[in-house]
């Protein structure tokens, strides 16, 4: 393991920070350009040059002055390069901080410091005033010196010499420089007081440093006069760094000296940041004139400072990605070892660390650096550094860049997994993150990171969520691996690893010392995966813990166990062994984590010692632990288990139904497993409500009755509430019956349950809503099944609730047939109320017709036999209808062995003739209506019926009274028989003679007229010509064409109506009826009769055999010209003209032409035309111009 060294951090300075010149290799933001023309613009303008170099924080400013200071040194123009940091000296004392700055790097005169930071000085006189420089003072003294060594006795020997003395000036001087030696040391002290005298001459006195403009300008001018022939050249850096107020102090301090004519001033700043604290300060504080603001723009403030205002060049994408490889490329240490590893790995890692936003040099060293201490931290941990190196850039970048993104990774290590392959969360915490973090989802209004400022605080929340959406998207495509959880939570022994999500593990580390429902809250959401490993962890946490918080623990296993869905069977093996020793201690839901185990892995010991805990707790936990192991249990175990758990949940069954239900439905999957008598009336009579008993007044007063009254009303609602309420209970109990299986024994005991609740109309409802809900599904032989049981158990119910929902078509047990059959007759056969009777009867007719494999029906045949055997003592058309019905009973269990005709001869008919037989009669001896044995016989077999009317008829019943009622069935069963084509023997007209109602007495020998009785009959009967016509067309057409042609000589012969010939002879008549008819018309002597002959053989149906006596009739009626038959002889014409030949046509023309024209006035024009139109006019006949002057009047 490494230590963190130099090798593996980058720098912080800005180029040319080193020692030597900086290399093309080394400007990667090619910022040398412009350096260069900010050096000329330096050296080449005139006067005074105050220039703004405008680029983002981090841009590269510093390193920007670097190259310019070797672009000045380049020149041959002599500059001055002079340094300002505006962060490190900003503040209230910019200006003094400035020239001190100056001072110090022109060389100027040091005490410059006294000047600008001591706060006392000195008055001087007027000679120690002068602002002598060192060297003037020096030379000052050597003169004067000179003066009183040699300037005296040089002026001695002068005066001398002028006042007289004679001597030569050299020998004089030498002579008086000789004596005036002599006098150095008084010189001396001369000179010492002189220069007492000007000290002394100093006052020391109070005085403020500089205050006004003009001091600092006349300082700045003197410090510039130290090097009068240099161009200084001033770098003010950082001014972007600076708060809002020292912004402008700076600015407005920095005018103080601006104007110098060799002082160039380059100041470099963020234009963006500066231009938003030059806009808010200038609101402020300058008074503004919309007519004549002082300034309109940040930009017009900055053009009265800076006459040049250039900008860093924009930098792509790529540049700093770039910037940040070179930067380690050949570094060593953790960059080292990433070359080292793998060729491509310092690459890949330098390009996450690089994202597209990133704009700074310095933030790229910034991320560099923190990977490279992140990388150092995680290897001292014990992570492998290099094999997650990848992965520890990502979460760099994250921490760095989006601080609030990585705050809550701590918190949901998942998060970024889940945001990183786009998935969606269970838990609903974890979901809420993700939603907040991902591309396009809801925000919460809190930055990624905090926002300095409030003016742009939207627009810079905006700017950093896309920023990390497009950072998430880029490292998605380039399938880099996300930060897993250890490496978030820093761990690294392993146990995160087998956590999807890691917050599961996060919560598991301090359960030993939380509340338990604490820790089950925040594992709500977890995956079946984790949930998982959360129990193993647990339970081998236990091992390490003392005995109290180990038995918390496993108690905390067991509660989680119960979120699981399924547990497999090594985990189950895990919590099985705890489920012995440590269950007394157990929460319900912890035991029904353990039964849940048990299930798995079960034994019936273990089994037992569960069901034994879950007793102790409250009812609803046993249910509950028994839910759990019906849902769990495998099929090879249940078998065993089911009969422990059975008692447990009838006991609770009404308390927790739902349970109870879902129990059914797997106890169900033996089709043999069944409730003892015992348990199914216990569930029973849990459902009973019990009925209130009436209260007794406490008094015989009116006010006693009536809080008795009162007090019964009240029990009667509460009565049926709890009644309500058990319906509820059972609806629910039978939420299951569409899961239970189909044909088992627990389907028919829950339908028993049901039918054995006292007062159960309710019940009933219920019980038939599951049959119906079987039967809706298809479920047709089950429900027929469960109906049979039902009917077998309760079986006057049997036809009101479920015959009618048998199905017909559903093949059923022939055991369970005959047992539900036998019920239901027995009922019928001992019952003596002919309602139960006949709803029983018409109940076994449904059961006989289900389809079963065939039986032995003897004790049936007996009992429908001993029925009929019973005496009538008074008709009573339900006691016919049930024994009939029983009668039908039989011929439907017979059936399988008939030959499967409509009309093939039953066992039963003898039995059942006689029953009509005897019901007829028994009517007619009390004078009942026999519709109902009307509307009977009309349904049977033609044959059959054929057989009641014959006996019937060889009775003679007509021979009591009243005669009408066995003639009604005579002739209903001879119509059914007839109906089928079967023969009968017709009834006497004596038959009739004995009805007095004379209208009935006619229908029923219009009736017998329709059974088509001998002509010889009918004639014996009176007024038989004037039945109705629907009685003789039914007589037409029962009867044979002889009978037809005998009835209609009768009808001729009785002037019967012609409707009456016209339906008699629907079916045809024989030609000799034609002829007959045909000879009457011809033979006729007069209009009348021969009208009516004509009449009569129109009402015969036309035939092609009857053309030629149509043509004869026409030929003779023709002859005679009577103009008065014309229009007889045109309904003949109008009949049978498709039935006469054009040879006949030939024939009649003539003849019809000249009766025509004789009779045209006494017939319709339209008749006339008719005849023209089909040839019965002659080319010549005038009917051709009655026709034509016809059309023209049309």
């Amino acid at each position: 393991m490494q230590v963190l060294s130099e090798a593996d951090l980058v720098r912080d300075e800005p180029l040319g920070a080193r020692k030597g010149s900086i290399g093309e290799k080394d400007d990667l933001l090619h910022h040398r350009v412009l350096a260069k023309r900010v050096a000329e613009l330096a050296v080449s303008s005139v006067g005074n040059v105050n220039i703004a170099l405008f680029g983002p924080w981090g841009s590269g400013k510093s390193s920007f002055h670097a190259l310019l200071r070797e672009e000045l040194k380049k020149n041959p123009v002599k500059t001055q390069h002079i340094t300002f940091d505006a962060w490190k000296n900003a503040g209230t004392g910019f200006r003094t901080n400035f020239l001190y700055e100056v001072a110090e790097q022109v060389d100027a005169d040091v005490k410059i410091s006294d000047t600008l930071f001591q706060s006392t000085s000195s008055v001087r006189g007027p000679l120690a005033d002068l602002k002598w420089s060192t060297a003037v003072r020096v030379w000052t003294l050597v003169g004067f010196l000179g003066v009183i060594f040699f300037g005296l006795p040089a002026l001695w020997t002068l005066i001398q010499l002028l006042l007289g003395v004679q001597r030569q000036y050299g020998s004089l001087f030498i002579e008086n420089f000789s004596a005036f030696s002599s006098m150095a040391a008084s010189g001396t002290v001369f000179v010492v007081v002189l220069l007492a005298v000007i000290e002394l001459s100093k006052v020391t006195v109070s005085k403020s440093t500089p205050s006004h403009v003009a001091q600092f300008g006349k300082l700045f001018d003197n410090i510039l006069d130290t090097k009068k022939k240099h161009r200084m050249v001033i770098f003010i850096d950082e001014l972007d760094r600076c708060s809002p107020k020292d912004v402008m102090a700076t600015l407005e301090g920095l005018r103080t000296f601006l104007g110098h004519p060799r002082c160039v001033f380059v100041v470099a700043f963020d234009r963006e940041a500066v231009a938003g604290v030059i806009a808010n300060e200038l609101g402020q504080n300058v008074p503004r004139e919309n007519a004549a603001p002082y300034y309109r723009t940040s930009g017009e403030y900055l053009d009265k400072i800076f006459q040049f205002q250039l900008a860093l060049p924009p930098q792509p994408v790529h540049t700093f990605r770039r910037f940040a490889a070179s930067l380690v490329r050949e570094r060593g240490g953790v960059w080292g070892q990433l070359r080292a590893q793998s060729p491509d790995l310092l690459d890949r890692v330098v390009n996450i660390l690089s994202p597209m936003h990133l704009a700074s040099p310095r933030r790229t060293k910034v991320l560099l650096n923190d990977f490279a201490v992140n990388a150092r931290v995680y290897e001292g941990m014990g992570f492998s550094w290099l094999e997650r190196a990848e992965e520890i850039a990502v979460l760099t970048v994250l921490q760095t860049e989006f601080p609030r993104l990585a705050a809550d990774l701590e918190k949901e290590p998942a998060l970024m997994r889940f945001l990183y392959r786009q998935e969606v969360p269970t838990r609903q915490s974890l979901l809420d993150l993700v939603e907040q973090y991902s591309e396009g989802g809801a925000a919460d209004g809190v930055p990624l990171d905090e926002v300095v400022g409030k003016d742009n605080r939207g627009e810079v929340a905006e700017q950093l969520e896309e920023n990390l959406q497009r950072y998430l998207r880029l490292l998605r495509e380039r399938h880099v691996p996300e930060p897993r959880a250890d490496l978030i939570m820093m761990h690294s022994d392993g146990s995160l690893l087998a956590f999807n999500d890691p917050g599961v593990y996060h919560e598991l580390l301090s359960a030993a010392d939380m509340p338990r429902q604490d820790v089950i809250n925040a594992l709500s959401g977890a995956s079946e995966h984790d949930l998982e490993q959360a129990i193993r962890y647990l339970l081998d946490q236990t091992e390490k813990e003392t005995k109290d918080a180990s038995d918390r623990l496993v108690v905390l296993a067991g509660e989680v166990a119960a979120e699981l869905e399924t547990i497999n069977p090594d985990l189950a093996r895990l919590l099985g062994g705890r489920a012995s020793s440590s269950v007394e201690r157990m929460t319900l839901q912890s035991v029904q984590g353990y039964s849940a185990a048990v299930a798995v892995v079960y034994t019936e010991a273990e089994l037992k010692a569960v069901l034994n805990v879950a007793a102790a707790q409250a009812d609803a936990g046993v249910v509950q632990v028994v839910k759990s192991l019906t849902d769990s249990l495998r099929d090879d175990d249940w078998e065993s288990a089911r009969d422990h758990m059975l008692p447990l949940v009838l006991q609770h069954a009404l308390s927790v139904p739902d349970v109870a239900s879902a129990f059914f439905v797997r106890f169900s999957q033996d089709l043999e497993a069944e409730l003892s008598w015992k348990q199914i009336d216990a569930l029973a009579a849990g459902l009973t409500a019990k009925a209130p008993e009436p209260v007794e007044p406490a008094a015989a007063t009116a006010a006693a009755k009536t809080a008795a009254e009162e007090q019964d009303a009240e029990n009667d609602a509460a009565y049926e509430g709890q009644r309500e309420a058990n319906r509820g209970i059972a609806a629910e109990l039978a939420a299951g019956w569409a899961e239970m299986a189909l044909g088992s024994e627990m389907r028919r005991d829950f339908l028993r349950i049901l039918r054995r609740v006292e007062k159960n109309q309710g019940f009933f409802n219920l019980h038939d809503s599951l049959i119906d809900r079987d039967i809706e599904r298809g479920q047709a032989a089950e429900a027929n099944s469960l109906l049979l049981g039902a009917i077998l158990e309760r079986p006057p119910r049997a036809h009101s609730r479920w015959a009618d929902k048998l199905d017909a078509n559903a093949t059923v047990s022939s055991s369970l047939k005959q047992d539900a059959l036998h019920a239901v007759l027995a009922l019928v056969a001992e019952s003596g109320h002919e309602t139960v009777r006949e709803s029983g009867a018409a109940a076994a007719q449904r059961i006989a017709a289900l389809p079963s494999d065939a039986f032995d029906h003897q004790k049936f045949d007996d009992l429908v036999h001993g029925d009929l055997a019973t005496d009538w003592s008074e008709y009573s058309d339900s006691r016919f209808e049930t024994q009939l019905r029983l009668l039908n009973v039989l011929d439907t269990l017979e059936a399988v062995h008939s030959d499967g005709t409509e009309d093939s001869e039953r066992a039963t008919d003898a039995d059942r003739a006689e029953l009509y037989v005897t019901a007829t009669v028994a009517a007619q001896t009390e004078g009942a209506d026999v519709r109902t044995i009307v509307l009977a016989v009309e349904k049977e077999r033609p044959s059959f019926a054929a057989s009641v009317a014959g006996r019937l008829t060889e009775a003679k019943p007509w021979e009591q009274a009243p005669p009408e009622l066995p003639v009604r069935v005579i002739l209903a069963a001879q119509h059914r028989a007839l109906a089928g084509g079967v023969s009968i023997t017709h009834l006497p007209p004596e038959a009739f003679f004995g009805i007095a109602d004379a209208k009935l007495s006619r229908a029923l020998a219009a009736s017998w007229l329709s059974t088509a009785p001998l002509v010889s009959e009918v004639e014996r009967l009176p007024n038989a010509a004037s039945l109705p016509q629907e009685a003789w067309r039914r007589y037409g057409a029962n009867a044979t064409e002889e009978q037809r042609g005998a009835a209609w000589r009768f009808l001729m012969k009785k002037d019967g109506l012609l409707g009456q010939l016209r339906t008699l002879s629907e079916p045809g008549q024989a030609v000799t009826i034609y002829e007959e008819t045909a000879a009457a018309v011809r033979e006729a002597k007069t209009v009348a009769p021969r009208e009516r002959a004509v009449k009569a053989f129109l009402a015969l149906p036309a035939t092609r055999d009857a053309a030629d006596e149509v043509r004869a009739m026409i030929k003779v009626m023709a002859q005679d010209k009577k103009r008065t038959e014309l229009a007889l002889g045109l309904l003949l014409l109008r009949a049978y003209v498709s039935e006469l030949s054009s040879t006949a046509v030939r024939t009649l023309r003539p003849l019809v032409s000249a009766w025509a024209e004789e009779g045209e006035g006494l017939v319709a024009k339209k008749d006339i035309s008719w005849l023209v139109d089909r040839g019965f006019a002659t080319k010549k006949s005038p009917l051709r111009d009655v026709v034509k002057r016809m059309s023209g009047r049309g």
